[in-house]
């Protein structure tokens, strides 16, 4: 369930900036800087495109096909060697599916925390819940 809040109910702290249409927001895997989309319809961790600069503690194995709307792509799984940091949130080793497409994160990695949206705004925040 999804619930609307009232504008003066926005988190106290700070918000993450975003000019484009959709949430994208500035993320650092192991030091690597890449703006990502943060994406709750991606039931999956990260994604990042094939070929992508950053290194792995496992590296990218076949693992199936994904679907699109132009068709089914191939895709790799593979582990980060280090941490994935959005602002002072942080995840060691994470999963990452390497697909075509822009870099996201998606539920499975924010499984832990709180969205908030101001769309219009363009503004979002993410804490963790626990």
């Amino acid at each position: 369930m999804r619930n609307a809040l009232p504008r003066n109910a926005a988190p106290t702290a700070p918000a993450y900036a975003f000019e484009e249409r959709s949430p994208f927001v500035d993320a650092s895997f192991a030091g690597t800087n890449v703006r990502v989309l943060v994406d709750t319809g991606f039931l999956q961790t990260v994604a990042l495109p094939p070929g992508s600069a950053v290194p792995f503690v496992e590296p990218p194995r076949p693992y199936g096909e994904i679907a699109s709307i132009s068709g089914t792509e191939p895709k790799e799984v593979a582990r980060l060697d280090g941490t994935l940091r959005i602002g002072d949130l942080s995840w060691r080793d994470p999963q990452i599916l390497l697909v075509p497409g822009c870099p996201k994160i998606g539920t499975r990695l924010l499984r832990d925390s709180l969205i908030h949206l101001d769309a219009s705004g363009g503004k979002i925040w993410i804490q963790r819940s626990r």
